[in-house]
């Protein structure tokens, strides 16, 4: 998969960034790790929140293996993604990542890609589902802060959740140890909202 080249103020307007280099600053360490991550790895990858895809389009890049997926409430950026993705424009779903029917297909992701600062926005119980669900259905998560958030600590953040991060980048971005990862899967029912 090659990325077009995008010159329209909604490729990083979609995603909350007021220029272009702001974002690809703020996206340049997330892309690293999980490129890193999915060394040799095939298979399905899920931005919860994904905007127009421009981060997931970056991580799949020249990796014909990977598959990108995303969800986001903006329909605007949805539609900006399939443009973005042409040959992926079926992957990207208007949901809001606490719906438990985003989580019924079954499918099961290579990395699910999350801006912590949504677990905590949400209420406990939507928070917790999301985290069951996520567990059962992924090898691998990168938790990041969006710019919002920085003053957050996102070690902090994710052990509120009772995650603890490896590899973790500038206080930006880390990857969820698989063991308190398990702990997820199990808790809580599959469903429950």
């Amino acid at each position: 998969m090659t990325v077009k080249s995008v010159e329209a103020e909604w490729y990083y307007l979609d995603n909350g960034f007021s220029c272009r280099s702001g974002m690809k600053s703020q996206h340049r360490p997330i892309i690293e790790q999980a490129r890193e991550q999915l060394d040799g790895v095939n298979g399905y990858v899920i931005d919860l929140g994904c905007g127009n895809a421009a981060l997931l389009a970056k991580i799949c890049e020249e990796r014909p293996g990977l598959v990108p997926w995303g969800c986001d409430v903006c329909s605007e950026a949805l539609a900006h993604a399939r443009m973005l993705l042409p040959e992926f424009a079926g992957n990207f779903l208007l949901s809001d990542m606490f719906d438990p029917q985003l989580w019924t297909s079954g499918r099961h992701y290579a990395l699910t890609i999350l801006m912590a600062g949504r677990l905590k926005d949400a209420h406990v119980m939507a928070a917790e589902a999301l985290l069951s669900n996520v567990a059962r259905q992924s090898s691998r998560v990168l938790l990041y802060l969006s710019r919002e958030w920085r003053d957050e600590s996102l070690e902090k953040l994710a052990h509120s959740f009772n995650l603890r991060l490896h590899d973790v980048v500038d206080g930006l971005c880390g990857i969820v140890v698989p063991k308190s990862l398990e702990l997820w899967a199990s808790h809580a029912p599959q469903f429950r909202k």
